[in-house]
């Protein structure tokens, strides 16, 4: 645990760390399980990410735009690998630790979000998570401001009006206004993101009445 926690520090103390963010949250998942090969997890979505660029390059794609690459990840992600929201155990510890989510397919909107940056990002989409209340998404920067979309919901792209419903679900007393739900799609940073899966973790420990593991996290 020590090791990876050290590694962990590492990561965030240097520049650029968003390149490093399915490291980081495997490192986390590391300090748990020290037999945790790392280096595997990341070879995989080297490969995944491989296998999406030659598909680009097959199709003479190489100049695909964003919303071409965005449709390809969607169907490869969630149709051919079979990566799902876990609606049925969304409180499950495995939804929230990223070799668990890889291993099973299934996660929380947090962790989904990170494995679709990670593949994302080797594909050339420039996107970014966000740390909206109750529900982490993702963006992609446009000309024109960005677009929002849900990994949970098999990579949804949300307009305004679903912004607002995820809003007052998780906070009725919040205001609702376009000017308001831009303040809340700021990227998050690695660090917010790795703080964001640990409280929900202890959330769920806690949950479960487990008080040495959500002390521990």
């Amino acid at each position: 645990m020590a090791d990876a926690i050290s590694r962990l520090r590492d990561i965030l103390a240097r520049e650029p760390q968003q390149e490093r963010l399915a490291e980081a949250a495997l490192l986390l998942a590391q300090a748990y399980d020290p037999t945790l090969d790392i280096s595997a997890y990341l070879r995989q979505f080297d490969d995944w990410a491989a296998h999406l660029n030659a598909r680009f390059h097959d199709h003479a794609a190489d100049a695909a735009d964003a919303a071409e690459r965005i449709e390809v990840l969607n169907g490869f992600l969630f149709d051919e690998l079979g990566f799902a929201g876990d609606g049925e155990h969304f409180f499950d510890p495995r939804n929230s630790f990223l070799n668990s989510v890889i291993d099973r397919r299934l996660g929380i909107p947090i962790s989904l979000s990170v494995v679709y940056i990670e593949l994302g990002r080797r594909i050339g989409l420039p996107l970014e998570g966000v740390s909206f209340p109750g529900h982490f998404l993702v963006t992609l920067p446009v000309h024109h401001g960005a677009v929002v979309l849900d990994p949970y919901a098999e990579g949804a792209s949300l307009e305004l009006g679903d912004l607002e419903r995820l809003l007052r679900h998780a906070d009725r007393e919040a205001p609702v206004d376009a000017a308001h739900i831009a303040t809340l799609l700021a990227p998050a940073s690695l660090s917010d993101i790795l703080i964001r899966m640990l409280r929900n973790l202890k959330g769920i420990y806690w949950r479960e009445h487990d008080p040495v593991e959500g002390l521990r996290i």
